[in-house]
């Protein structure tokens, strides 16, 4: 749960950079620094470090009461057009 946490904190990050256009998760890294109790409230979030003009690298993190028990690190495929432009249907 915490790593599609993070995917999605970082998913959503990508996708406002990117002008609201669709970006794809090409790698994601995790490490795993402590575990999690059921029940606790937990934050994820992420941000952008580098750009080209196709991809995006991306580190995010989750913490619960401000302590980090993941980070992740991302490369983002973006692009410029709908999906369904892109593969034709």
């Amino acid at each position: 749960m915490l790593v599609t946490l993070v995917d999605h904190a970082i998913a959503t990050v990508a996708w406002e950079a990117n002008g609201r256009k669709p970006c794809l998760t090409i790698t994601l890294d995790t490490q795993f620094i402590a575990a999690v109790r059921p029940g606790v409230f937990v934050e994820s979030r992420a941000r952008v470090s580098g750009r080209t003009s196709s991809l995006m690298f991306m580190p995010g993190i989750v913490t619960v009461a401000g302590d980090t028990v993941l980070t992740a690190s991302a490369v983002i495929r973006l692009f410029s057009a709908p999906l369904s432009t892109i593969a034709g249907t």
